[in-house]
C-alpha cells in the first residue's frame, strides 16, 4: 500500500513538472513577442517579401 502511494505521488510530481515546463515555454514565447515586437515584425515581413518575390509575372 505504501509503494502504491509513493508511485501515485511520483506520477503527480512528474505530471506537474511537465505541465510547468509546457507553460513556461508558452509564457516565454509570448513574452519574447511582447518585448521585442520589432524583431517579430521584421521576421514576418521578411517572410512575406520572400513569398512575393517567388511570384512570376507573365
Amino acid at each position: 500500500m505504501k509503494l502504491m502511494f509513493l508511485n501515485m505521488i511520483e506520477t503527480l510530481v512528474f505530471r506537474a513538472a511537465f505541465l510547468l515546463m509546457f507553460y513556461i515555454c508558452i509564457a516565454s514565447h509570448s513574452f519574447i513577442n511582447n518585448q521585442f515586437p520589432s524583431f517579430y515584425e521584421n521576421y514576418s515581413s521578411g517572410l512575406n517579401k520572400a513569398d512575393q518575390s517567388t511570384e512570376v509575372e507573365i
